[in-house]
């Protein structure tokens, strides 16, 4: 299964809805779920199905993909194996991924209104305005934007205190149609999806990518300073081609909550840094040579867990020279989404990002921590 090519993202198995389409909190009915084999009379190619990770797609190939469909559209052979379970409603999960739902589509999964559900508050939630950005006035000397781009490392104190110098070019990052200047202030709601990266390659060199929070607090790593967050890691990569590398740490979106004192910064008192940056290989780094991050990683602080000792402590026993290329941009508290993403790591991994006596009584977010 491992060495399979993962078309569509895992999604673990939920049930949510009555016969009416409305939250069963009463468990009136179970779910099948399938889990078939079919055999492969060729190879499949890249396209062949519409792929889904994460929330891109906005899970339309989740629903629209019929598995007749795509069983005699692809020439599959069986099932040679098959095997179902049921699931069925249970209190704060199924809620959870109906948050997920409407974070990734933008719409809600339920036919009938949950007005007095303190867990489905994101159902009713508002798509806030993004923040204002700078944009060069169109009347600045030519090269002085790229003056700009070069000083704000040093200005910002990110280079050399989070960076060890100024990369050789800046990267350019689109996260769907948002491109991102460095320093810009971006909401957790446009960063859904693996951004889009560009950099001046060299021909047949390989590169790693990694997008990293360089302002973790202490106090929430629960150690000493110099902790980050790895949220994506590809190595491998051909040019600049990040589809063809090998994504050792899945995506896992930029996203805040922190105030100074470990609590939930629902009062906006502060932000944090994440950098994509981009280093030359001077090999092929082999399977194993790095631990695998999947989903939100262990309960842990370490170099395999999501958050660890920053990218200088292990880049150079891998012989990466850089960077080459870099862009940062800064998250603040967004109301909804940063409950949202604490509550999906305790989730996940059962680790709690901020105490529960630390978030009001009266935020959706304590009865996440307290189940």
């Amino acid at each position: 299964m491992a060495a399979g090519d993962e078309t569509i993202e895992f999604l673990t198995s939920f049930a949510f809805a009555t016969a009416e389409g409305g939250l069963d909190i009463n468990s009136e009915r179970t779910q099948r779920h399938q889990v078939l084999v079919y055999k492969q009379p060729r190879r499949l190619e890249a396209g062949e199905v519409i792929a889904e990770r994460g929330c891109e797609g906005n899970w339309g190939p989740r629903f629209i993909q019929k598995r007749t469909d795509l069983v005699e559209k692809l020439g599959l052979e069986g099932p040679v194996a098959g095997n179902f379970y049921r699931v069925s409603y249970e209190k704060g999960w199924s809620e959870f991924y109906l948050c997920l739902a409407k974070r990734c589509t933008g719409r809600s999964l339920l036919l009938i209104p949950e007005p007095n559900n303190p867990r489905l508050i994101c159902l009713r939630e508002e798509e806030p305005k993004a923040p204002e950005v700078y944009e060069p006035a169109c009347n600045e000397e030519p090269g002085s934007a790229i003056r700009t781009n070069q000083d704000i490392w040093t200005a910002t104190g990110t280079v050399p205190d989070k960076l060890e110098r100024v990369p050789d070019q800046l990267l350019q990052i689109q996260f769907g149609s948002l491109n991102i200047s460095p320093n810009m202030t971006v909401l957790m709601s446009q960063l859904q999806s693996r951004p889009r990266l560009y950099w001046d390659a060299e021909p047949n060199t390989l590169y790693t990518v990694m997008m990293e929070d360089v302002d973790v607090l202490g106090v929430v790593a629960g150690g000493p300073g110099g902790i980050t967050g790895k949220h994506w890691l590809v190595t491998n990569i051909p040019g600049n081609n990040v589809a063809a590398g090998d994504e050792v740490g899945d995506y896992l979106q930029s996203f805040f909550f922190a105030n100074a004192e470990g609590g939930l910064d629902d009062q906006s008192t502060r932000d944090q840094r994440h950098i994509i940056m981009v280093y030359k290989q001077t090999r092929r780094i082999q399977s194993g040579e790095l631990e695998r991050i999947s989903g939100c990683g262990p309960p842990a602080v370490g170099e395999g867990a999501r958050l660890g000792p920053n990218h200088q402590s292990f880049f150079p026993r891998l012989g990466l020279e850089g960077p080459v290329a870099a862009n940062f941009y800064r998250i603040g508290y967004q109301s909804g989404w940063s409950e949202f993403f604490v509550c999906y790591v305790k989730r996940c991994n059962g680790f709690s990002l901020i105490p529960a006596e630390k978030v009001s009584v009266d935020n959706p977010l304590r009865l996440c921590l307290e189940e």
